[in-house]
């Protein structure tokens, strides 16, 4: 049975309670979206250090907490269960700004606002931490670093204290980054929109090491055997050597090298190396793909009787698309989901073809591995299971939108109806649901199979908290 009249009183609770001055609602003044100016940095991009202890303008500590914890303002939900589900805390973070994003890092929820802020939310209780302002919308995710978050925004690479919760420093980047940031014990790693990915080193931000890219990454690349993996808008999945920035393989062509001279070249050879001439200017630049115009400028070079190694050979995909979303390692497998509802798993270790499994939709935000089973959330088109050693799917709930959290043999789904709905693991079979009252703004699901909890949100800033195992 559904519980609509349930929620109906769990609103009405909150209203009341809101009416008598006693709702956790946000007590912070809102800073605005206001930056620090670019002015303290040198042409150079050199690192800028606040002064210790003062946030930067747009960073504000939160004053009082905001969220009602369990109890009176959040009695038990109840619905197609032999036992309640309970709202563990509810809370209006951003006060109707609409939110850009959420997700969970560590021991909190954060939320990127449209209007350039970010919060810091206690994910046990949903107290704000803090907000701070930043300088624009994020690129993607940040990352965590020691006590500090690692973002880039609006063509700066950020790093936020945690503790104080303001901007400790930033630095300007020669580039404009397309992707995210992922780190390993030394260097940061970005890509930029012209096809190129940079190590920064993580102490001095010089930049330690450079690689061509065949396209541009939309998203994060992911770190896995001293390689980063990048897969690109142009349809191409490619590892990098992280020490000197040369292709150890590229995917769907296959790496093979071959040693000919100049003139031998052919129209989609991809070569090894620049090729340069007398004077030095780069005529075709490493792991570019030979055109008839670039073989007719290397002829009117004059170069000579030089030789370079060149790829040749190509995987025929059934796919022109483009990959999307990040790139996924687990264990000796790489999975990278296209535009066209293809996901592809390939060998991390030479880039080799294992299997590719279609979906109902394309992946845009990326996937979860949990023991045997690939979990994939498609845009507008379902949730789907996948066997993760030969992609065969193992169910496919068509109305699901977002992945909430996992108990032994149990996924926790949030629908396009707006319902929390309880499958079991393996099939996939609907065990339970909740419907969710009327909202102003459309819900959300953070996913987040660390824990039994589950954690939604809507559009307008309205945070809540489920404990996912039924309480007794």
């Amino acid at each position: 049975m559904r519980i609509s009249a349930f929620w109906v009183v769990v609103f009405l609770s909150i209203l009341l309670v809101s009416l008598a001055g006693l709702a956790g609602c946000n007590a912070i003044t809102k800073p605005g979206a206001s930056h620090p100016e670019d002015t303290s940095l040198d042409p150079e991009g050199s690192r800028y250090e606040h002064p210790e202890g003062q946030p930067l303008e747009g960073g504000q500590a939160a004053e009082e907490p905001e969220a009602q914890a369990g109890v009176e303002a959040s009695p038990v939900l109840k619905g197609e269960v032999e036992e309640p589900l309970e709202v563990l805390w509810y809370s209006q973070v951003t006060r109707d700004i609409p939110v850009r994003d959420a997700f969970i890092l560590g021991e909190n929820v954060y939320v990127e606002t449209e209007a350039f802020e970010l919060y810091s939310v206690d994910k046990e209780n949903g107290h704000t931490k803090w907000i701070i302002g930043l300088p624009g919308p994020l690129a993607a995710r940040p990352v965590k670093k020691g006590g500090n978050l690692s973002a880039v925004s609006a063509s700066l690479l950020v790093e936020i204290d945690l503790g104080r919760g303001h901007i400790a420093h930033y630095h300007r980047l020669g580039f404009s980054p397309s992707s995210g940031v992922v780190l390993d014990d030394n260097n940061f790693y970005l890509s930029s929109w012209d096809g190129w990915l940079y190590a920064l080193d993580q102490k001095t931000l010089k930049v330690n090491m450079t690689s061509r890219l065949k396209g541009a990454v939309l998203a994060f690349p992911a770190v896995a055997h001293s390689f980063i993996i990048c897969a690109t808008d142009e349809g191409f999945v490619q590892a990098i050597n992280t020490l000197d920035g040369t292709t150890q393989w590229l995917f769907p062509r296959k790496h093979i090298l071959h040693k000919i001279r100049i003139n031998e070249l052919w129209a989609g050879d991809v070569v090894a190396e620049d090729v340069k001439s007398e004077e030095g200017t780069v005529l075709l630049a490493k792991d570019t793909p030979v055109t008839y115009d670039t073989l007719e400028a290397i002829e009117r070079s004059e170069i000579g009787d030089v030789w370079i190694y060149v790829t040749r050979g190509a995987y025929e995909l059934p796919t022109k698309a483009r990959f999307i979303g990040p790139v996924q390692v687990r264990g000796e497998n790489v999975y990278a989901a296209t535009t066209d509802g293809l996901l592809y798993c390939l060998r991390a270790q030479g880039g080799n073809y294992l299997w590719h499994a279609n979906l109902p939709g394309p992946a845009i935000t990326g996937m979860i591995v949990r023991g045997d089973t690939i979990f994939v959330p498609t845009f507008e088109s379902g949730v789907v299971a996948l066997k993760r050693q030969t992609g065969e799917r193992q169910w496919w709930v068509k109305d699901g939108k977002d992945l909430l959290a996992a108990t032994e043999g149990k996924i926790f789904l949030l629908t396009r109806d707006d319902k929390i709905m309880m499958v079991d693991e393996a099939s996939g079979e609907a065990l339970s649901s909740i419907e969710l009252p009327q909202a102003v703004g459309e819900y959300h699901g953070i996913t987040n199979f660390d824990s039994e909890v589950l954690y939604l949100f809507t559009s307008d800033g309205s945070f809540f908290a489920l404990q996912g195992e039924p309480s007794k």
